[in-house]
């Protein structure tokens, strides 16, 4: 279990449109970070629900730096006011 297999995991998220569905359907679940964590094990990647909420609070907060030092793009924009 690691930060790295989450990074792993989210990398593969953002090339896969299959994964990409089937992580949309985790993030309806009432327990959303488990689902996640679940889907990614069934994928063969092995990390906690705790590592999870760490990387995701980590990138959203890299996201808010660059926005405030102006340096998001259009598309980043829109990646971060859509969900």
């Amino acid at each position: 279990m690691s930060i790295a297999a989450v990074q792993e995991f989210l990398g593969k998220v953002s090339e896969d449109q299959a994964l990409q569905k089937d992580l949309a359907k985790a993030l309806e679940a009432e327990n959303d970070r488990q689902a996640v964590t679940d889907l990614a094990k069934s994928k063969g990647y092995d990390f906690s629900s705790e590592e999870l909420a760490a990387e995701v609070e980590r990138r959203q907060q890299e996201v808010a730096n660059r926005q405030e030092a102006g340096e998001l793009n259009d598309e980043e924009l829109e990646a971060v006011a859509g969900g």
